[in-house]
């Protein structure tokens, strides 16, 4: 069963459109890679399906058209976003930083187990608690953001690139955390990643996004073998 259905999906800023008709499934307890050169529309899919960008066409989660909703509207439905770039709240404290993901839950002793299995999933993050998230690493960064998207308790999560600017050690640390989500939680994922290698080996199903187009769509293990795949994205 698809937890996340996009038809037909057309998306763009002013009036540049970035996006030409886009269908696109995640199924629910799966995962789903987004390849693509920069450029793409791959930053664009994400903004669209979270409400952050003009789109037309149609935005289904869980069954509900969700393409005239808010971003507001659509976390509360479940849907957690981590953006490029992270997004931390650089002036906050790792405990402030996650408290805020949490806004839109009521219950504190929910809240207060939140926190602690961020933290067991992050171990770094709770040696950093009282940090503010200016003064983490990089890598530790990209795990607060992770880290502040799972506190709102999302369904799906999507995900842009999260091993930017990461080192290859770090880089493994975050996609372990994420393989544990998945096999642990049954947290469903949408991963948009340039390190096509490493996003294959976590996902089950993998698309590659041309210039605005979906050019080809299959399992993770296909798309991985296909010739111009390998040339383009895996290097060999």
């Amino acid at each position: 069963m698809s937890l996340l259905e996009v038809a037909g999906l057309r998306a763009g800023y002013g009036a540049a459109e970035v996006l030409h008709g886009i269908d696109l499934s995640v199924a629910e307890g799966g995962a789903t890679a987004v390849l693509g050169a920069n450029g793409a529309g791959k930053t664009t899919l994400l903004r669209a399906i979270t409400g952050g960008v003009r789109r037309s066409g149609r935005i289904a989660f869980d069954g509900t058209d969700i393409t005239a909703r808010r971003t507001d509207q659509i976390a509360r439905l479940g849907v957690g976003h981590v953006p490029q770039g992270r997004g931390t709240l650089n002036r906050l404290s790792v405990r402030d930083n996650l408290l805020a993901g949490a806004l839109l839950r009521r219950n504190r002793r929910e809240v207060k187990a939140g926190v602690a299995e961020c933290l067991q999933l992050f171990p770094r993050l709770g040696e950093r608690i009282d940090a503010s998230a200016a003064a983490l690493s990089g890598g530790e960064q990209q795990m607060l953001a992770i880290a502040r998207a799972l506190m709102g308790r999302p369904r799906l999560l999507l995900l842009d690139e999260p091993s930017l600017g990461l080192a290859p050690r770090v880089t493994a640390e975050v996609f372990a955390a994420l393989h544990r989500l998945r096999t642990e939680s049954g947290l469903t994922l949408l991963l948009v990643e340039q390190n096509a290698r490493i996003a294959l080996d976590l996902v089950d199903d993998a698309a590659v996004v041309e210039a605005g187009r979906l050019t080809l769509t299959g399992p993770a293990a296909e798309i991985a073998g296909d010739d111009g795949v390998r040339r383009a994205y895996l290097g060999v």
